[in-house]
């Protein structure tokens, strides 16, 4: 059987919300290795109180899983640097990003001009692991622009 993105994250989302609230953690602490070698048990160690919201929860041993891309970029993603920038934007979606598949954005703005950035699957799961990620731009108007995108 086959697992999409979508419903991976959607189960590592419930194993979260019942990390938060120790019921999977009593049922899990058994203080023997488990097949990832770690061998600490989960008694508290973790910091969040929510559903694992910004990556705090998440499928792992005390909440140090990483949530998944929609607990990292719940806010979605945007083009923090732009260069030689002359009015072109970028926002992504925090579906675009939980849906992780290839999708190419028009970066227009208020420029006379438009430009499209493709951001990958691969580029998807960078954003995920909370780490910034930089493409170049169609060649329009004779010129190119470098976009490093970040979660929100």
């Amino acid at each position: 059987m086959k697992i999409t993105r979508k419903n991976f994250l959607t189960i590592v989302a419930s194993v979260a919300a019942g990390v938060a609230t120790g019921s999977a953690l009593s049922a899990c602490s058994d203080g023997e290795d488990d097949d990832d070698n770690n061998s600490s048990s989960s008694s508290g160690s973790s910091t969040s109180s929510g559903t694992g919201g910004k990556g705090q929860g998440g499928y792992g041993q005390g909440g140090k899983g990483q949530g998944g891309a929609a607990s990292l970029c719940d806010n979605g993603a945007s083009a923090t640097s732009i260069s030689a920038n002359h009015g072109h934007t970028l926002m992504v979606s925090a579906a675009d990003v939980q849906a992780a598949v290839e999708k190419a954005y028009d970066i227009k703005g208020s420029s006379p001009h438009p430009h499209t950035i493709t951001l990958t699957a691969a580029n998807f799961a960078t954003l995920a692991e909370g780490k910034d990620v930089m493409v170049t731009s169609t060649k329009d108007a004779g010129h190119t622009h470098d976009v490093t995108v970040k979660c929100s």
